[in-house]
């Protein structure tokens, strides 16, 4: 069962992992986290207690607000980030670690938390020494690196794993992006130069960013690599795609 509790309540919990072994905390917290497509006006209807605004915690990239929770020896919190183009939520969690585990199997310890976030992951942060990676299908029919996986049964496993929750996705598993280059969306307006308005190092990621940020004007948003040869993504008019690379 999940306990939401206070702040400090949270990071005495904290500072207890961070005791008995300093590595792990400095290393997995933040390695173990994923992004839920849910907005805060869902995740106040769902969580039984008021989030905590604009914490102190750490060093925040802009307003958000942040729940915190504890389920048996993991301890997590929910945060939603408030940004000018993308709204999302981030789930970070601390549990005893185990090397010989995947590295989504922290998952497993919070399928307690409530359906309607489990079914709305959007992504979970994976091994950067991927040799496969799941990709995802989204309503809009972009698709997107949803995990990467040292190995293709471990990307099979957590499909399985999924879908009792995410039934309706359309997963597959391939190659991984390649990180070694960067992706850029910009923004194009007759009589104006273009404007760079996201920068990122995944192709899919950039891509979802320029649809989302094409619904608020009539710009045309096109994605390409960051280089003079490089390749073109696609581009969207009020979250449409336009054209195919």
């Amino acid at each position: 069962m999940i306990n939401w509790i206070q702040a400090d309540e949270w990071w005495s919990y904290f500072d207890n992992y961070y005791a008995v072994d300093y590595r792990s905390i400095q290393t997995y917290f933040f390695e173990r986290e994923f992004t839920v497509d849910i907005t805060l006006a869902e995740l106040q209807k769902i969580i039984p207690v008021p989030p905590v605004s604009n914490p102190l915690d750490m060093s925040e990239p802009g307003p958000c607000e942040r729940w915190y929770g504890r389920l048996n020896d993991l301890i997590f919190w929910v945060t939603y980030y408030h940004t000018e183009s993308n709204n999302y939520t981030l789930i970070n969690c601390i549990a005893p670690f185990s090397s010989e585990n995947y590295h989504w199997k922290f998952l497993e310890q919070l399928v307690d938390l409530p359906s309607s976030i489990l079914s709305r992951i959007s992504w979970i942060n994976g091994d950067n020494g991927a040799e496969k990676a799941i990709y995802v299908t989204d309503k809009n029919g972009l698709s997107y690196e949803f995990y990467r996986a040292k190995t293709h049964q471990e990307a099979r496993e957590l499909i399985v794993f999924l879908q009792p929750f995410k039934s309706e996705f359309n997963f597959y598993i391939d190659e991984p992006e390649d990180r070694n280059s960067t992706w850029v969306a910009v923004k194009i307006q007759p009589g104006e130069l273009d404007q760079i308005v996201a920068r990122y190092n995944s192709r899919s990621s950039t891509e979802s960013l320029a649809r989302a940020m094409s619904m608020d004007d009539d710009a045309l948003y096109q994605v390409k690599e960051e280089r003079g040869d490089g390749k073109i993504g696609l581009a969207f008019v009020k979250g449409k795609v336009i054209n195919q690379p």
